[in-house]
């Protein structure tokens, strides 16, 4: 008896540390990298990314349907 006692207490405890879904993102709250290109122009390397998020796909309360979504181009010398 004074084993299982034992047992369920230590297994009460491990069972605090671990981990659960609290650090989880939404996918409509995240951007993504979905292209990424490199130039050679006039001497420089010129790079170029495109990011794109889902909130288009990912259904919330606050997103308006029909409504496009951008996609961003982000270029660097």
């Amino acid at each position: 008896m004074k084993v299982d006692r034992i047992f369920v207490h230590s297994l009460l405890v491990l069972l605090l540390f671990l981990p659960g879904c609290g650090n989880s993102r939404d996918i409509q709250n995240l951007a993504y990298v979905t292209a990424l290109g490199v130039d050679y122009v006039n001497g420089k390397y010129v790079s170029y990314v495109q990011v794109l998020n889902f909130s288009n796909i990912a259904r919330s309360e606050d997103s308006v349907l029909g409504k496009p979504v951008p996609i961003w181009i982000g270029v660097g010398d």
